[in-house]
């Protein structure tokens, strides 16, 4: 019978709050920056350096497919993305 120890998934309590906040998706960056996509009224937003008290940019998207692939394409706190409308 093999005993091998079942690690628990770490839960990151800051991707616990942005989601009961209601962004989706949520990543934490290599570099500890917290992203993610939030709805706005007629766009879709892409957040950047989220934390507990606000973030510190943000950047509007008329089309969710290009505020996705911006979302994935983020490096670090300093990547600049493209095709947004407004920034914030």
């Amino acid at each position: 019978m093999n005993s091998a120890a079942v690690e628990a998934p770490v839960i990151d309590p800051m991707i616990t709050f942005l989601t009961r906040e209601g962004y989706n998706p949520i990543r934490r960056l290599d570099d500890g920056t917290y992203i993610a996509i939030g709805n706005l009224m007629f766009t879709k937003a892409l957040y950047v350096g989220c934390d507990g008290s606000g973030y510190k940019h943000r950047f509007c998207f008329r089309d969710l497919n290009e505020c996705l692939a911006q979302f994935d394409a983020y490096t670090d706190i300093l990547y600049e993305p493209t095709g947004w409308i407004a920034r914030r």
